[in-house]
């Protein structure tokens, strides 16, 4: 169903976009692109020492905030 698809997670770096990353990725393997939207350069910083985009080449990480135009 999703397979093929570009999926943007805005607050991924949270509890719940961190669960979301890792079943999208383990029931999706066709994804076409994955961006992982959030403020905190920290915590995607970990993320993507857990879900690293060498290992997962359809992760994009992307620094920002939704409120700013």
């Amino acid at each position: 169903m999703l397979n093929g698809k570009s999926i943007l997670i805005t607050g991924a770096t949270g509890s719940l976009g961190q669960r979301l990353v890792a079943r999208l990725l383990r029931e999706y393997p066709g994804l076409k692109r994955l961006v992982l939207f959030s403020r905190d350069e920290l915590k995607q910083y970990e993320m993507a020492r857990v879900f690293s985009p060498a290992e997962f080449p359809i992760l994009r990480y992307v620094l920002g905030d939704i409120r700013d135009a």
